[in-house]
């Protein structure tokens, strides 16, 4: 019967994430987003300064508020990505705590066992 329908392809299993790394990836993934950010915010500063300096119903002027358009919902678009990245680097915390969590309590109910049987033993002697 294997031979007719097959068998499964035993699945080949990739390095362990760790969290830490995860953690750090995302971080720097926000750094560049702010960085982006901030390279925006100076071009819109310098956009501003030059509308101020055009008359109100030009062709220069108007082609400066939609650079000035594009600018702001490119700046959206990465304040989103960064809210998004942020968020997902607060999870991966939020489980390495629970995680650092779970291991001290192992910790914590091994240690209380032990002291139950010292207390046992020593009832015993007594």
């Amino acid at each position: 019967m294997s031979r007719f329908f097959g068998r499964k392809k035993k699945k080949a299993e990739g390095p362990k994430v760790d969290l830490n790394d995860v953690s750090k990836n995302m971080e720097s993934r926000g750094g560049e987003l702010d960085s982006k950010i901030k390279k925006i915010d100076k071009e819109l500063a310098v956009i501003k300064a030059k509308i101020k300096k055009t008359r109100p119903k030009s062709n220069a002027r108007r082609t400066l508020l939609n650079k000035t358009r594009q600018l702001l919902q490119r700046r959206k678009m990465y304040d989103k990505n960064r809210t998004h990245v942020y968020n997902q680097q607060y999870n991966v915390e939020q489980t390495k705590f629970a995680q650092e969590n779970m291991k001290h309590t192992k910790q914590m109910v091994a240690a209380m066992k032990e002291a139950k049987n010292d207390l046992q033993t020593g009832i015993k002697e007594t």
